[in-house]
């Protein structure tokens, strides 16, 4: 019997887009504006400079880790319980809590072939069965994800935009899918790219 399970010798190691420097070295090119991996070709804010300026006497300590003050702030604006607001260094770090977490032995995932390379890693990595359902025309076929839905789905991942098509879904459609939706299964809604929208 092998050590690793064959679900993660089968994992293929995700390959991250290529530094800026990369590019212009390989291609010749001087002036990349790079879109990919949620960075911004503007820089950070002022703000954000601003910020970890007044914090560098404090990095030799541990922040809090559950961050109550950015969790608080996150709740007021939305109206929501801070019980209710999950902090994690990106969104792949979050998905991989809710697997871990909810995800029992005959769960079922489903998501859409082609979208995500980071859940795709997590689900393949999870050894759950994962329905992958084709993209039509570039774009998350909702009803044919609906049409697959299972007593054995527990969590659907749908990215919008979705990374990499760009391609999204809007609320009516997102709303008729929700209705598909048992109450025993998880949709992750992964917003990511919702800014560049």
């Amino acid at each position: 019997m092998s050590l690793v399970p064959d679900y993660i010798k089968n994992l293929l190691p995700y390959k991250a887009g290529k530094p800026i420097d990369e590019v212009q070295r390989e291609l010749g090119l001087e002036n990349v504006i790079k879109l990919a991996s949620n960075e911004n070709p503007l820089g950070p804010s002022k703000k954000a400079i601003e910020a970890i300026k007044s914090s560098l006497e404090e990095i030799s300590l541990y922040p809090d880790s559950n961050g109550f003050y950015l969790r608080k702030k996150i709740s007021d604006i939305f109206n929501l319980k801070i019980d209710n607001v999950v902090l994690g260094a990106g969104s792949e770090g979050i998905m991989a809590t809710i697997m871990r977490t909810f995800l029992n032995k005959h769960d079922h995932i489903l998501a859409t072939k082609n979208s995500f390379i980071g859940f795709r890693v997590l689900a393949n990595a999870s050894g759950k069965k994962v329905d992958w359902i084709p993209m039509k025309e570039f774009r998350y076929n909702l009803e044919a994800m609906a049409d697959k839905i299972s007593h054995n789905t527990k969590i659907i991942y749908l990215a919008n935009p979705d990374n990499p098509t760009g391609s999204y879904f809007n609320t009516n459609e997102f709303d008729s899918f929700m209705e598909k939706v048992p109450d025993r299964a998880l949709v992750i809604l992964d917003e990511a790219y919702y800014e560049y929208a």
